[in-house]
């Protein structure tokens, strides 16, 4: 169930209600059901397993941080910044350099393709814990949304050093080293070449920069340019 979670399988939802039928007391089995409906935006589904997890947690003298941190996810949620969340300070005072808790809530805006804001809480779990190398991935990976390679390139090599056997690190560590094959098109550079009236239009139309391979940039730029300002005018 947990593989298939995080290849945002349906079929893992499933799985875990088995297990749960058969065994009630898998605190795993809740905190999975929790993050799963957390993904679905399901709060209240999420809060009647956490609360199911805090519960065996207390009474089996389990950490209870990770039940901590979807909570904290689930304030998030329901537009309570983590900093405010009365679970994040819960959390820091039973481990104060348990940065996961700023890194889980940041999962959330990261599915939701709030990059910046997903980067911002990144951050945080890196200055609470610098050696969270999830994190150091994390935040490149956000970085690069952000079209700031170098930044992204350290917090990679941080995340290399500290676990080389992640395959997400090393394939972004790859696709950053193949950016000498890549060239960047900006649609304002574009329209102020056609002339006074596509000046104008230039003013209204939200700033797109490509990063287009150089063996498909000539077929795929006026396409992707054309269909990447609409999506930006559009949402």
């Amino acid at each position: 169930a947990m593989v298939m979670a995080k290849r945002f399988d349906p079929k893992s939802k499933a799985s875990v209600e088995e297990v749960i039928a058969k065994r009630e007391d898998l605190i795993l089995g809740h905190l999975l059901i929790a993050r799963l409906a957390l993904e679905d935006h399901e709060l209240e589904v999420a809060e009647e397993h956490l609360q199911s997890a805090l519960q065996k947690v207390e009474a089996n003298g389990r950490s209870p941080l990770e039940t901590y941190s979807l909570f904290a996810a689930l304030d998030l949620l329901r537009e309570i910044p983590v900093s405010q969340s009365e679970w994040t300070a819960k959390a820091l005072a039973y481990n104060p350099t348990y940065g996961q808790i700023y890194l889980d809530a940041a999962h959330f805006y990261f599915i939701t393709r709030r990059y910046r804001e997903a980067l911002e809480l990144d951050e945080k779990a890196i200055e609470i814990d610098p050696q969270l190398y999830a994190a150091h991935a994390d935040l490149a990976v956000n970085l690069l949304r952000e079209n700031r390679d170098k930044e992204a390139y350290a917090h990679l090599e941080i995340a290399f050093k500290g676990d080389p056997f992640s395959a997400r690190t090393v394939n972004t560590l790859r696709l950053v080293d193949s950016f000498d094959n890549f060239k960047l098109y900006s649609n304002k550079d574009d329209l102020l070449s056609r002339g006074e009236e596509a000046v104008r239009a230039a003013i209204d139309t939200p700033h797109v920069i490509l990063r287009l391979h150089e063996k498909e940039a000539e077929l795929l730029r006026p396409y992707a340019m054309a269909l990447s300002e609409q999506a930006a005018v559009s949402f």
